[in-house]
């Protein structure tokens, strides 16, 4: 859907995810201008002009996926965010970002990770953790993982992050 960031602080969400995905795009042209000087000559310059394009998706809902699949293909910004940060005038503070280029592909998702006892018993909980990343063109994988309170760790250290949680090191 797209929408303004203004538009956020009163969004309907579906479910309770604690975030959400943003991609933007951004048109790039330049213009030819007609200005004048302070002595009134006329005079013409090219200005660097751009359009942004925002859509706000909402994870919670069903085939969220694949409502949005050639977004997922299209070139820009994707932005994670926490439905948590938004402030009164609509504006949320990313948690993460990836920048997408022709011929890549972005993907969102979650991993649950079970925070065990440090006597090996029962779980204490079960935790999300919230990757973005994309495939490159050159079929490489490149993601960061968010975990609860905020803290990013890159894909390759998120197993190990998990486990110093897990035994209390962190």
């Amino acid at each position: 859907m797209n929408a303004s960031v203004r538009d956020i602080r009163e969004w309907q969400w579906a479910g309770d995810h604690p975030v959400f995905l943003v991609h933007r795009r951004y048109e790039f042209w330049k213009e030819k201008v007609e200005l004048e000087k302070p002595d009134g000559t006329k005079y013409r310059k090219w200005v660097q002009r751009h359009r942004k394009f925002t859509t706000v998706i909402d994870m919670n809902v069903k085939d969220w996926v694949t409502e949005h699949h050639d977004l997922m293909r299209t070139p820009g910004v994707f932005l994670l965010c926490a439905k948590e940060r938004i402030n009164t005038t609509g504006i949320t503070q990313p948690i993460a970002a990836i920048i997408l280029n022709e011929e890549e592909q972005a993907f969102c998702n979650m991993h649950v990770v079970n925070l065990a006892r440090l006597d090996g018993s029962a779980p204490v909980k079960s935790t999300r953790l919230w990757g973005l990343g994309k495939k490159t063109y050159k079929g490489a994988t490149e993601a960061v993982w968010v975990f609860p309170g905020g803290m990013v760790v890159p894909e390759a250290d998120k197993d190990s992050v998990a486990d110093l949680l897990n035994k209390g090191y962190l």
